[in-house]
């Protein structure tokens, strides 16, 4: 007990005990009645009836922990004890009392619920989400989180089980930075210099929008603290809560929780309504999905469950959604949070989220996620902005310094404008998530491999030549990129009229047997038959 640990899939990770205080959830306030417990010992922990108390001093090491946690186990109206846990980057973590598991896809219901019957868990009856195949949300009967920990690391180690791992309660925070509120050009979109910088140091958004601003039919899932659902200035779906709180549908629910409406408006704000800003895909759809409960020090904190973003991965999958933007930075990892980025990635969606905030050569977790694109954020010369994490692992850059989008509106966010300026990778990340929007806009069948790959190949290539780790594989460009999957949908169109017909023959024909060839349009190396081919199977106005 003296060294307590968690399993990531089959890897051991440490955990550290807080001797200072630990955690309950309480079934309803009667309990302070009936509990001679001093208030200044209390502290909400910012979740529906969860509550720190700080241990008396002379209880205040690993036996004393230990052991008032299973006596207040014990108590009436306690639904719930815990010690609060240290994972490896100093985060606090707090068993619940369910547990996350995933089989391998051999096991049945049936064979799970056999195995269950050696661990004090209540039997499971159907599947926890689409997405992640044999995966299922276990009550453990125990009321004491040690005893859970222990469970789920028990579980855990069986051949049988992909993962298993208490639905841990953790910290994590906002990767955004408000600044003085105003109205300026968006130079991330278009740089004219009328917010400083260098000339066209922009991602080329306005001549992308020539080809597509974006198609409502194409979502990207806000995962945040809520998105204001009636601001006039985004076009956005009616969103969703998971985070157990009533009456919220996607929207802030406190006053701190103000991150996830700007982050909205750098996606989708709306254009050509004569207010305000405009996002980097302004007639596609952001659709909030609300993972988080700000602390009330509106600090940028926030308290959340690992289940909370896995059930929001799934519903965004089932809801058809293409396109993810995640500008958080978590406290710790979770197996079952990995394996839903994972799963939704295999069955179509593309991610992004922010680096982080902590000029590290680090990328903060979930960027560092393989399955992930990580975005690190320039400022208006092209430079890493120089808050921006880099290092290996990621993706991209995007405009992150000085960006002027949406806010809560009135008094409810971070100015009184109704819109902000903000510097942050939380804002690099959903510039980054629009173009892939655009892309899908006018290719909806193009897979994730597709939209990563022509975002990286049609990037303005900065610093080293290449792929680096300050930079990524560059800045990213709307654009080039719309200009790539446009020419691959039309080709054989080599005058560029957006037509296939007799030039383009006669282009091929005038230059038959010649090499590095604007009429190769196969690749091939040399003009041919099979330039020939193509351009009279493409025969017509293009798609």
């Amino acid at each position: 007990m003296n060294h307590p640990s968690y399993f990531s899939f089959k890897k051991e990770q440490p955990l550290t005990y807080d001797t200072t205080k630990f955690v309950v959830h309480i079934e309803d306030n009667t309990f302070w009645k009936n509990n001679a417990i001093n208030p200044e010992n209390i502290a909400p922990l910012g979740l529906h009836n969860w509550y720190f108390i700080t241990l008396p001093r002379n209880a205040q090491h690993l036996e004393g922990v230990l052991s008032i946690v299973k006596n207040f186990s014990k108590k009436q109206n306690i639904s719930f004890a815990s010690p609060v846990f240290y994972d490896a980057f100093g985060n606090p973590l707090i068993p619940t009392p369910t547990i996350l598991l995933q089989c391998n896809e051999q096991t049945s219901i049936t064979e799970t619920n056999e195995m269950l019957q050696a661990f004090d868990v209540q039997p499971t009856t159907e599947q926890a989400w689409e997405a992640l195949p044999n995966s299922y949300i276990l009550v453990s009967n125990s009321k004491n989180g040690t005893e859970v920990l222990t469970q789920a690391n028990e579980l855990a180690q069986l051949s049988s089980v992909r993962f298993a791992e208490p639905d841990m309660i953790f910290a994590g925070y906002g990767h955004g930075l408000p600044n003085d509120p105003g109205f300026a050009h968006c130079w991330g979109l278009h740089n004219t210099l009328e917010s400083g910088g260098t000339e066209d140091m922009d991602m080329d958004s306005l001549e992308a929008w020539h080809v597509t601003s974006g198609d409502a039919s194409v979502k990207v899932l806000i995962i945040d603290t809520g998105v204001q659902q009636d601001h006039p200035d985004i076009n956005q779906d009616s969103g969703a809560d998971f985070t157990n709180e009533p009456g919220i549908n996607g929207g802030p629910g406190n006053s701190c929780d103000k991150h996830g409406t700007p982050v909205a408006g750098c996606v989708s704000a709306i254009m050509n309504n004569s207010i305000g800003t405009v996002g980097s895909a302004p007639s596609a759809n952001s659709v909030s999905a609300r993972c988080f409960i700000s602390t009330t020090a509106c600090n940028g904190s926030w308290n959340a469950q690992y289940s909370w973003t896995v059930n929001a991965l799934n519903w965004g999958q089932t809801q058809g959604f293409r396109v993810s933007n995640n500008s958080n930075y978590f406290g710790g990892t979770s197996s079952a949070i990995e394996a839903a980025y994972e799963a939704t990635r295999s069955a179509g969606m593309v991610h992004f989220a922010s680096a982080g905030n902590n000029s590290s050569s680090s990328i903060s977790y979930p960027a560092s996620l393989p399955t992930v694109n990580s975005v690190a954020a320039l400022d208006s010369y092209g430079v890493l902005a120089d808050f921006s994490n880099w290092g290996n692992g990621l993706t991209i850059c995007a405009p992150g310094d000085s960006i002027y989008t949406t806010d809560r509106t009135g008094s409810a966010g971070y100015s009184s404008m109704d819109y902000a300026w903000m510097n942050g990778t939380s804002f690099s990340a959903p510039y980054a998530a629009g173009v892939a929007a655009l892309l899908l806009s006018i290719e909806p069948s193009l897979t994730v491999d597709e939209i990563e790959n022509t975002i990286k190949t049609t990037a303005i290539d900065l610093g080293s030549a290449g792929y680096d780790t300050t930079f990524g594989w560059g800045f990213i460009n709307a654009n080039n990129a719309l200009a790539s999957i446009y020419v691959a949908l039309c080709e054989g169109d080599i005058d560029g009229n957006s037509m296939v017909n007799v030039a383009d023959l006669l282009a091929i024909i005038d230059q038959w047997g010649l090499i590095d060839s604007p009429a190769d349009v196969t690749g091939d190396g040399i003009v041919d038959v099979s330039d020939l081919l193509l351009v009279v199977g493409n025969w017509g106005p293009c798609e």
